[in-house]
């Protein structure tokens, strides 16, 4: 016999008489003890388990709405593909939706508004006190109008600067007038500008676009002009009342309510005397006071 032969023959004879070693360790797995956890396991209710699903299930949709927009922002920036860039916009949509659901839950119930006109240092100014509110004034009208504004900004004089406000307006109903003038007229009114005090640069009691005001007017030249420039106009609110300031004593009722409001300037001598009235009385009481 050669001395492959006997070698292989050696080989054969050692697998067929060696033990198998995983037949032994199977057939005595179940012999073991299960082993105990090292920490004690506590069985939920069912509306407890439930609930602790849902919360684990929100808790990861937090995660990726609060990783997504640097993810938008990476992957934007890694490729520069337009989808990378649509990404991101949404990102910064996302973003930018949720600054402004928090400023508007901020300024709730806040009368002050932000669309103001920003002054130049130059711009020629009258100031608050300049004259002094009475209901008098009102035989002084030569036009009262409801009417909504549709745009403001700033009339420059020869040298550059700023000396009016001016209002586009659309004329919702004609209450009272001195001369004709059509109900769908679109007309300019004009006012001095009055500055906010302190370090703000605006107009203090500046109309705003989109609102719709009570106005008595007077004919100055070619335009008209806010009747008193130094106080809030009456304003039309969103539930079909009137905001108005105290100094209309005639008008205050036992259905009138005190409007919180922030002042719009050191000089704000009306933002806590802003009152308003949902009955529908307020227009024809008001009109009384300028026959």
């Amino acid at each position: 016999m050669d001395e492959k032969r006997f070698e292989q023959d050696y080989r054969d004879w050692k697998r067929q008489t060696a033990p198998d070693l995983w037949d032994r360790i199977e057939g005595r797995l179940n012999d073991c003890p299960k082993r105990e956890s090292q920490l004690p396991t506590v069985k939920l209710p069912t509306h407890k388990r439930w609930r602790y699903r849902w919360a684990a299930g929100i808790a990861a949709v937090l995660c990726i709405a609060a990783l997504a927009p640097g993810l938008y922002q990476k992957r934007a920036i890694l490729n520069g593909s337009e989808s990378g860039l649509q990404e991101t916009t949404y990102a910064a949509m996302v973003e930018e939706t949720t600054l402004a659901s928090e400023f508007h839950e901020e300024a709730e119930g806040v009368m002050r508004t932000n669309c103001r006109l920003i002054l130049p240092q130059d711009a020629l100014t009258v100031p608050a006190d300049s004259a002094y509110f009475s209901q008098e004034i009102l035989f002084d009208a030569e036009l009262v109008c409801t009417a909504t504004v549709e745009d403001a900004s700033l009339e420059y004089d020869t040298q550059g600067r700023a000396n009016r406000v001016v209002y586009q307006l659309v004329l919702d109903q004609i209450h009272d007038a001195q001369d004709y003038i059509a109900k769908a007229s679109q007309i300019t009114v004009k006012s001095p500008i009055v500055r906010a005090e302190g370090d703000e640069a605006w107009v203090l009691y500046q109309m705003q676009a989109g609102k719709t005001y009570l106005l008595p007017l007077k004919k100055q030249k070619e335009s008209w002009e806010l009747l008193y420039p130094f106080a809030p106009q009456i304003q039309l609110t969103d539930t079909q009342g009137y905001l108005f300031h105290s100094g209309y004593t005639s008008l205050i009722n036992e259905t009138t309510q005190v409007v919180a409001r922030e002042p719009e300037g050191k000089n704000d001598y009306f933002y806590d005397r802003m009152l308003v009235r949902e009955d529908e009385y307020f227009l024809s009481d008001f009109l009384k006071l300028i026959q």
